[in-house]
């Protein structure tokens, strides 16, 4: 009938896999096309609008609610190249833009159950803007919510988003594969600034000429979750090539999450598959999977890779990654947890805390652990905050059914709140992540026609 609305259902289950000629190709394009973006950020303003444009248009017409999940994936792993290239589109439009694509989802879906974690984690958020606005003044506070909250918003509306959606697990790799796809364009930027940079002089700190220029933190952080991801793919895949693509996508994101010299990323990656690995072995059938890759990965970077890295960096490498103190970090959650004790209430703001974090030069820094964050510009609303990620995650696990998905709860939740530990939530990836596991894992044998569960 004209006229009707149409929902999006699920197609029927499948476990066709991933062809691996397009998703090579895909790779490969997207090398060449980040390249590009990064010479010329007129075309990645372009390709950032017309992303914006698909995605939006794929969201509202699509008959499958697969396609939705996509879109936002893509976006999510588009982002930081929108950054690192110079579109000009403002900064934050990648959370706004999955924000986008999965809300109209959910606006097409109709379906209004599930709200009360999600909602209540965001609403606990809000009273202290109020203290912003007093601070800042409208103009000003504009920017600073905006800066702080959008990522609890897009966590919110990416769990109420997945906590409806059923994938099998093909489905599973094929989202994974539109994350991965943008992060290679990433990594080939940093990598052809690396090469084209000429000397690159290493010190104990962050490089900013090995991370394509941009913030070493989240370059390193947005990499190492490729590297993940790629792992992730490797992990049920059975056809040759597309493993070895996976695998070797994986070691070389890893090796420029390195190169960074910030060394989150890394730290990410190996906290996530120690989890995920431990676990697995409960049932050591089932955990050759993770366990095998995983151990080629660490075969082949600790026999022929990490020496030349090394060498490359004059040994620095080798010192900056055996250096485990914290002062700077520790100084900025220190002077969080202060603020909580002074504000214990509503806390200052979303980004009034700013001005109580000092570097050793008096400058204010943004946060950087989300969860002190969440404190010391929240106050007990913060704490509240916390909890209520916590039980997602608690629920996320008791909902999965088999071996594979609540492995794989477990490896995608410990990316996302070790992130947070020293990358507050900068990025879409973060809250996108952090969503998916939520979904609800079924077999391919299982029959389905409809997303709502």
């Amino acid at each position: 009938m004209l006229g009707a609305v149409v929902v999006p259902r699920s197609r029927p289950a499948t476990s066709a896999p991933v062809r691996l000629a397009p998703v090579l190709a895909a790779v490969v394009a997207h090398m060449v096309l980040a390249v590009l973006m990064r010479d010329h950020p007129s075309i990645s303003t372009v390709h950032a609008l017309l992303t914006l444009v698909v995605v939006a248009g794929v969201a509202a017409v699509t008959p499958w609610v697969e396609n939705i999940a996509y879109a936002a994936g893509y976006v999510t792993g588009a982002e930081l190249l929108w950054r690192i290239t110079d579109a000009q589109v403002f900064h934050e439009v990648g959370k706004y833009a999955v924000i986008l694509v999965l809300g109209i989802g959910l606006l097409r879906l109709g379906d209004r159950r599930r709200l009360a974690m999600p909602v209540l984690y965001l609403a606990v958020l809000l009273p202290s803007i109020v203290l912003t606005i007093d601070r800042f003044g409208l103009a000003g506070a504009r920017e600073e919510v905006s800066f702080n909250l959008s990522g609890p918003a897009t966590l919110a509306v990416a769990v109420i988003f997945f906590s409806r959606f059923r994938a099998t697990p093909a489905v599973v790799r094929r989202l994974l594969w539109t994350m991965i796809v943008p992060i290679a364009g990433i990594a080939a930027v940093a990598a052809f600034g690396t090469l084209t940079a000429g000397k690159v002089v290493f010190a104990q700190s962050s490089n900013f000429v090995t991370s394509a220029g941009f913030g070493p933190n989240q370059v390193s952080a947005i990499l190492g979750l490729g590297a993940l991801l790629a792992l992730v793919v490797a992990w049920r895949e059975r056809a040759g090539g597309r493993r070895v693509l996976a695998l070797l996508l994986a070691l070389w994101m890893l090796v420029q999450s390195v190169l960074t010299f910030s060394r989150g990323g890394l730290v990410n990656v190996v906290v996530a598959v120690l989890i995920a690995a431990v676990y697995s072995l409960r049932e050591p059938r089932r955990a050759a999977g993770l366990v095998v890759p995983v151990l080629l990965l660490v075969l082949v970077s600790g026999l022929f890779v990490y020496p030349r890295l090394v060498a490359f960096t004059g040994g620095v490498l080798e010192t900056r990654f055996t250096d485990f103190t914290l002062d700077e970090r520790t100084s900025l959650i220190d002077a969080d947890i202060k603020v909580f004790r002074e504000h214990p209430i509503l806390g200052v703001g979303p980004g009034v805390g700013k001005l109580y974090r000092q570097l050793p030069d008096g400058r204010g820094i943004a946060a950087h652990t989300e969860f002190t964050r969440l404190l010391a510009e929240h106050g007990m609303a913060g704490a509240i905050a916390i909890g209520i990620l916590l039980a997602v995650v608690v629920g996320a696990y008791r909902q999965a059914t088999t071996h594979y998905s609540r492995a794989l709860v477990l490896l995608l939740a410990s990316w996302t709140l070790s992130e947070m530990t020293h990358g507050a939530m900068r990025f879409a990836a973060i809250s996108f992540v952090f969503g998916l596991i939520t979904a609800t894992m079924v077999e391919a044998t299982e029959p389905r026609d409809a997303v709502l569960v």
